[in-house]
């Protein structure tokens, strides 16, 4: 708002009519932009995470790279940090770790496919080696009120700032639950595209995802439902799948060993959405995909925080999986904050021994910007003496013990969030400084089995941001709002030798 001019008497047609033309009313003088530099001194504000400029933030999605960048976008709301009127925020790296904002790439139409939002998708580099966006097209006054659309942008345009969309959408509903049809993620294999689209099951009752294929990635044949599964055993999955993803897994020579496909839960009874896969082959001639275990796994056992899930293969052949970092604060408080959620770190998946890995990307080590601390074969006593004098709030640690447990402690006066492993139980867990319980568990499915060898947790501090890694095989990611200024860290009592202890302040990625 630039200005109000206010008047003591009723304007006549004539007046108001010389107002109007004098003053820019309803104008679109240049796209909205917002400011990052409003939050640099927001405590609680990630700074090395990908986070939008500002207001609202939720699914990174359709990772793509082109002419020597990668792009994200993700959905926002540039208005206000809460989900409303969503469009496709866009964001443009040379590394995945220092992103720049770009204008938005996809805004809602009145007349269009999308009045009613542009909701998560996919992208790609086609056959002819151009980019595509597939989409989700809100449209209430249609049921399904949800289809796949696209958009294709110029071949000259270097950054990817112009966007141009199909009148027509490229699939519309036929199977699946009715009005929940969406986040299409698309990828080309073969010379052949493939897309899943995230839906319900009426056979079981779960959610499931649609396969299609296509040969120009226009005209879509469907396969039917993905995955073969018993929703009984996999209740927390929930009666509908959303941001569906498929990625190759290869193992330490580069070899193609089997394939991850990724689901967030929705639509779940008492139970948080969380991010689940299944292992399995893919089988692109025969258009299946046969899964390995009957029970969904969890990434992350941070409760609810990692959600989202959207990846691709980079031109070096890392599958590279993206996800929204839950906010864990009341409504109000994001609102009055002026932002709302971030991205986790982007993670390398791969597989080693029959078992999924994980690992941030090696590009986000980059950050590290001063050593604090290196100790070797050291008493926790003794680590944390020299860790009291630190304090910080953009820190990584790596903690190495041969002990039997091991944990790192977030401290701000008196509030603390430990998280920790057993390794006689395999169980990683967290808690708050009253003992409650900030992790999840739901049985023997997350356990972590380390029966010799070290116990290596990596340690990601970023304002309000933990995320820790323990041995490639399973994350947890918390949130960590405090009322201090400075958050410091130490390691949990009673462990005899640590073998390695690093602390790194990170720097800020913006």
């Amino acid at each position: 708002m630039k200005g109000i001019l206010v008047h003591d008497y009723c304007l006549s047609f004539a007046e108001a009519e010389r107002l109007h033309t004098q003053y820019p009313c309803g104008q679109k003088a240049a796209a909205l932009s917002i400011n990052r530099a409003a939050w640099k001194n927001d405590i609680q504000r990630p700074a090395y995470h990908l986070i939008a400029p500002g207001k609202w933030m939720n699914e990174p999605h359709a990772p793509v790279y082109y002419k020597g960048n990668y792009h994200i976008f993700y959905q926002a709301n540039a208005h206000a940090p809460i989900w409303n009127h969503i469009q496709w925020g866009h964001m443009i790296s040379t590394d995945m770790v220092h992103w720049r904002d770009l204008p938005l790439a996809l805004e809602t139409e009145e007349g269009s496919l999308d009045p009613d939002g542009c909701w998560s998708g996919s992208a790609l580099i086609d056959k002819n080696g151009l980019p595509r966006i597939y989409y989700t097209a809100g449209n209430n006054e249609k049921f399904p009120n949800q289809s796949v659309a696209m958009a294709v942008s110029d071949a000259e345009d270097m950054e990817l700032r112009r966007w141009h969309k199909q009148d027509s959408p490229v699939q519309e509903q036929t199977e699946g639950w009715m009005g929940e049809f969406r986040d299409p993620f698309v990828w080309l294999e073969k010379d052949t595209y493939f897309m899943l689209v995230g839906t319900g099951d009426e056979n079981n009752g779960g959610g499931n995802a649609i396969l299609y294929s296509s040969g120009d990635g226009l005209d879509w044949t469907s396969h039917g439902f993905l995955l073969d599964y018993e929703y009984e055993k996999n209740e927390e999955l929930g009666h509908v799948w959303e941001l569906p993803v498929l990625l190759p897994l290869r193992d330490a020579n580069g070899n193609i060993d089997c394939h991850i496909l990724l689901l967030c839960a929705c639509q779940i009874e008492n139970a948080a959405v969380e991010t689940y896969y299944f292992l399995g082959h893919w089988n692109s001639e025969e258009k299946s995909f046969h899964k390995f275990h009957e029970k969904a796994m969890l990434l992350d056992l941070g409760n609810g925080t990692f959600t989202g899930p959207s990846g691709f293969v980079t031109p070096d052949k890392r599958s590279v999986l993206f996800t929204i970092a839950q906010g864990k604060r009341k409504g109000e408080e994001e609102f009055y904050s002026g932002w709302a959620h971030n991205g986790g770190l982007p993670l390398e998946l791969s597989i080693a021994e029959g078992k999924l890995r994980l690992k941030p990307i090696r590009e986000i080590y980059a950050l590290k910007k001063k050593k604090l601390l290196e100790l070797a074969d050291v008493s926790s006593g003794e680590a944390n003496r020299q860790l009291a004098l630190i304090k910080g709030n953009r820190l990584w640690m790596l903690l190495c013990t041969d002990c039997d447990e091991a944990g790192i402690v977030t401290c701000c006066e008196e509030q603390r969030i430990k998280v920790h492993y057993d390794r006689k139980t395999g169980r990683l867990g967290a808690e708050d400084e009253k003992q409650i319980c900030m992790g999840k568990y739901r049985g023997t499915e997350d356990l972590v089995a380390l029966d010799g060898g070290e116990i290596r947790m990596e340690y990601f501090l970023d304002h309000s941001m933990i995320e820790v890694y323990l041995n490639e095989q399973k994350s947890m990611s918390l949130r960590n709002y405090i009322r201090g200024t400075e958050r410091t860290v130490k390691v949990s009592e009673g462990m005899e030798r640590i073998t390695k202890l690093e602390v790194w302040e990170m720097d800020n990625a913006y």
